[in-house]
């Protein structure tokens, strides 16, 4: 999840969660939203601005963003709390099964990572595919682009 994501989703938690006091004024939580819109734009315009990418690959991160704030928060986030407080609360004979599950999830997707590292790491582009692109695209010295 990209950065809108993330403080979209804390927002979304925080007013969510707050009922009384001085942060539930509608101003405290608009000026959040400012802040999350600020943090997530800022961060998009530096990426623009630097090169890295391009406008419609920044707007595709903000939406996708936003998607998954909006999808865990208004979708997952009353599944996610049982969990959590099953895992806090009492039950500590039934949380190992969650702990041990989340660990081996992380150690398989940890494993998968170096897999397809070693296998990135070993592959050569075939010199069809060099000459193709270069008929199309006219770049002589794309063989440079692809060393790492």
């Amino acid at each position: 999840m990209n950065s809108m994501g993330r403080s979209l989703l804390i927002w979304l938690d925080y007013t969510a969660s707050v009922k009384e006091g001085p942060f539930a004024h509608w101003a405290a939580k608009s000026a959040g939203l400012a802040l999350v819109l600020t943090v997530g734009g800022s961060i998009g315009y530096s990426r623009l601005l630097l090169g890295v990418h391009s406008l419609d690959q920044v707007i595709y991160g903000w939406l996708l963003g936003v998607w998954f704030a909006c999808t865990f928060h208004f979708i997952m986030r009353d599944y996610l709390f049982k969990h959590f407080n099953d895992l806090i609360g009492c039950r500590i004979e039934e949380s190992w099964k969650y702990v041990c599950g989340m660990f081996a999830a992380w150690v398989t997707l940890e494993i998968l990572a170096i897999i397809q590292y070693n296998i990135d790491k070993m592959f050569i582009i075939p010199t069809e595919w060099i000459a193709n692109i270069t008929a199309k695209c006219g770049r002589p010295n794309l063989q440079d682009d692809f060393q790492v």
